[in-house]
């Protein structure tokens, strides 16, 4: 399972921006702040859907608009 370090460092990467990542793996933009703050204590599902929408982003070009 993907930590949140790694999926920041994986979304910085390939200059997604946070929003778009959210939107692709219908994950609340305040999930994902909330994960961030704490480093990581949340729910397996969350982070295969956060894994999920990056491999998803990235095979169709990766960078987002915003």
């Amino acid at each position: 399972m993907a930590d949140i370090v790694t999926i920041e460092m994986r979304r910085k990467a390939a200059g997604i921006s946070k929003n778009h990542l959210c939107r692709t793996a219908a994950i609340d933009r305040g999930t994902y702040s909330r994960l961030q703050k704490v480093k990581g204590s949340g729910r397996a599902e969350t982070f295969d859907k956060l894994d999920k929408a990056l491999k998803a982003i990235a095979e169709r070009g990766g960078r987002s608009d915003g």
